[in-house]
């Protein structure tokens, strides 16, 4: 799947998947007050991708679907794949001061290894 903009981000998140907190289930992820804030800046992230002067530092071309990816998914076979990820990162931190990166990370770099594996 190539990249999704900020929009297709947040109208995925009212696909039903049950999520609770505090103890009570959250029903609109993007509606709830605890909520609402990290679900736009994570779509504000995704839209950085769509960037004219940020695309070729956040995406890449996939080599078996030719769409454009998260640079975050790119499994490095060099010094200059690591270099350009690094890039990305950098973008995303200063964006949200550090905060969105470790969560985005966790979840890219286990389904990597989960691919490497299989």
């Amino acid at each position: 799947m190539g990249i999704r903009t900020g929009k297709e981000l947040l109208e995925s998140l009212g696909d039903g998947r049950e999520v609770w907190l505090d103890g009570e289930r959250i029903t609109d992820l993007v509606g709830d007050q605890r909520l609402s804030g990290a679900a736009h800046t994570m779509a504000e992230l995704y839209d950085m991708q769509h960037q004219s002067d940020l695309i070729d530092k956040m995406t890449f071309t996939s080599p078996s679907t030719g769409d454009r990816v998260g640079m975050s998914y790119i499994e490095p076979k060099s010094v200059d794949d690591l270099k350009r990820r690094r890039e990305m990162v950098r973008v995303w931190m200063e964006a949200t001061c550090g905060f969105f990166w470790s969560v985005t990370r966790f979840y890219e770099y286990s389904y990597h290894r989960f691919c490497q594996r299989s």
